[in-house]
């Protein structure tokens, strides 16, 4: 599940390195929190819900840089519904420039 997890983090991201600390911080809250997983979902969406909760964490702790667009914008780029958690240093590149 990792491949189309990374893609995810890469599109929201726009940045490979910090698509690759997304996805790693993703698999391992889904490892320490697999006893939570109860099944109604895929695992490949309750892997991009993770993901989109850590990417919506970090991106709030630095919106303040202008151009960026917001954490809705970005999931609908990424075809995902829902706000997420994230790592770090995560920028989220605009749609189009001005």
């Amino acid at each position: 599940y990792d491949r189309p997890i990374f893609r995810v983090a890469q599109h929201i991201t726009q940045n490979r390195e910090d698509a690759e600390d997304i996805v790693q911080e993703t698999l391992l809250a889904a490892y320490k929190g697999l006893a939570k997983f109860d099944g109604r979902a895929s695992v490949r969406t309750w892997l991009t819900r993770i993901l989109m909760r850590r990417a919506a964490k970090v991106w709030n702790r630095g919106k303040s840089a202008s151009g960026d667009v917001t954490l809705e914008v970005a999931e609908i780029r990424a075809g995902v519904s829902g706000a997420g958690e994230a790592s770090s240093s995560l920028s989220v590149a605009p749609l189009c420039s001005a």
